[in-house]
C-alpha cells in the first residue's frame, strides 16, 4: 500500500506542477495534521506568499481552529517542511 500512495503522491506532484508543489503538499499533510473531524470542516483556499488560507463550515469550527492555530501551524511546518507564516480561517 505504501508503495501505491508513493506513486500517487509523485504523479500529484506532477500533474500540480512546480507552482503548486507546495499546495499539494500542504494538502496531503492537511487531514494527518488537523485529524478526521477537523478535516472534514474545512477547505484549503490557497497557499499564497507563505500564507495558508483554509474555509471553515461556520463559526463554531472558525473558533476551533483558531484556538488550535498554534498547533496545526507547528505540526504542518514540521511535516511540510515549509516556511508557512500563518494560517488565515474564513468562513
Amino acid at each position: 500500500m505504501h508503495n501505491i500512495n508513493s506513486r500517487l503522491n509523485k504523479l500529484l506532484y506532477r500533474i500540480a506542477g512546480e507552482k503548486h508543489k507546495d499546495l499539494v503538499c500542504i494538502a496531503l499533510a492537511w487531514k494527518p495534521v488537523v485529524g478526521e473531524i477537523l478535516v472534514n470542516r474545512s477547505k484549503i483556499i490557497k497557499y499564497e506568499n507563505h500564507i495558508l488560507y483554509i474555509k471553515t463550515i461556520n463559526h463554531v469550527w472558525l473558533q476551533e481552529f483558531v484556538v488550535n492555530k498554534p498547533d496545526i501551524l507547528a505540526k504542518l511546518r514540521i511535516k511540510t517542511e515549509l516556511k508557512i507564516k500563518n494560517i488565515l480561517f474564513t468562513i
